[in-house]
């Protein structure tokens, strides 16, 4: 099995990163390839804070594994942000903006 510094950082046994695809990369998505050994990135999109949640928290259901959410901070990111804080997701992707 391949094991990299990347593995060791993020706590994930392959390094393969799923894409944050905006709707396709959903909450089964996510904790599959994390479930899997790699990492999981939900793509947080315009989700209302409330839903973002509610999608984290399914991710958890059905994996134990560390997983990400992408945020595109060319719309506006700051309650997505707080959210991921709130919930201690583990990886945080930024995309399209200046953090």
């Amino acid at each position: 099995m391949l094991r990299t510094a990347l593995c060791e950082t993020l706590g994930i046994d392959l390094p393969v990163i799923c894409a944050p695809m905006g709707w396709i990369t959903g909450p089964e998505l996510a904790a599959a390839v994390s479930g899997a050994g790699g990492l999981g990135i939900l793509g947080a999109g315009a989700n209302p804070p409330e839903l973002l949640r509610q999608k984290i928290r399914r991710i958890r259901e059905l994996t134990d594994k560390p997983f990400g959410v992408n945020l595109i901070l060319s719309r506006p990111a700051e309650e997505r942000f707080r959210v991921c804080l709130e919930e201690r997701v583990s990886v945080l992707s930024l995309f399209w903006g200046d953090p």
